[in-house]
């Protein structure tokens, strides 16, 4: 039963991602994630739309653990890539060959046509790649809607010996409560967890920088009350029931490195 309510919510969601960020959204929009501040000085020229700094500083801060540059034949895959804007900032920063996954097809067709990427239909936690075929996966603010053990035994059989995850998500309950409960559920896949940072006083202060922002997309769509709560719930604007419980530390943000054994 459990199960069943699950998928179901899952594709409610993904039916109201389709229709709000795929039909009505502005067609400048590219990043639909919580964001980070303050911004890291030098990359702003690198930002496919400028008013997206927070979005893009968030995708540079889950890149930024990465010891070494990446070459380029290594392989960087991000899983549910939205509209690209995020990968297109990395294309600025790396040599990797970069590939996205994504489920929406409004999505996939704004991330080609727009920025020229390489966009690929899934609907994860299955991930339609070969065996050891990526170097790095990469994640923002989507793995919480399919975070299963099956999601993470894809990842494992995906990439290539040593090859790395970095996430960045956000969960139901306290930092190291989300720390233990991943890292057990990684470990039994055959990962290491490396790396972990709380991101939620950073996330809290995106936010807020990001409310006039918001405002405009929510103005953009239409003037249907339901639509539009469900929209700024999803967008974690203030007020939200998810603002208040990042406010209160009753959800967290995080930023992690996972290694393959």
């Amino acid at each position: 039963m459990r199960n069943i309510v699950t998928r179901l919510r899952s594709k409610m969601l993904f039916i109201f991602y389709e229709l709000v960020f795929g039909l009505f959204t502005p067609a400048k929009v590219s990043c639909v994630n919580f964001g980070y501040a303050p911004a890291t000085t030098g990359l702003a020229d690198l930002y496919p739309h400028p008013e997206e700094g927070c979005q893009y500083e968030l995708y540079w801060q889950t890149y930024a653990q990465l010891a070494r540059p990446l070459e380029d034949h290594e392989i960087l895959c991000e899983i549910s890539c939205g509209r690209g804007g995020g990968l297109a900032f990395l294309r600025g920063l790396t040599r990797a060959r970069l590939i996205g996954l994504e489920r929406s097809f409004f999505a996939r067709r704004t991330a080609r046509k727009r920025f020229g990427l390489d966009v690929r239909y899934a609907q994860a936690p299955s991930l339609p790649l070969a065996d050891q075929s990526v170097d790095v996966f990469l994640c923002i603010d989507s793995a919480h809607i399919f975070h299963t053990p099956q999601f993470v035994r894809e990842l494992h059989r995906c990439l290539k010996p040593e090859g790395l995850v970095l996430l960045a998500d956000q969960n139901d309950g306290s930092d190291g409560y989300v720390r233990q409960f991943l890292e057990r559920r990684y470990a039994r896949a055959g990962f290491r967890l490396e790396r972990w940072r709380d991101i939620r006083p950073n996330v809290l202060r995106a936010l807020h920088c990001e409310q006039p922002r918001k405002q405009q997309i929510l103005s953009a769509l239409p003037n249907i009350p339901v639509l539009r709560a469900k929209a700024a719930a999803f967008m974690s604007m203030e007020g939200s029931r998810k603002y208040r419980e990042l406010e209160q530390g009753q959800r967290t943000c995080f930023i992690m490195q996972a290694r393959k054994l």
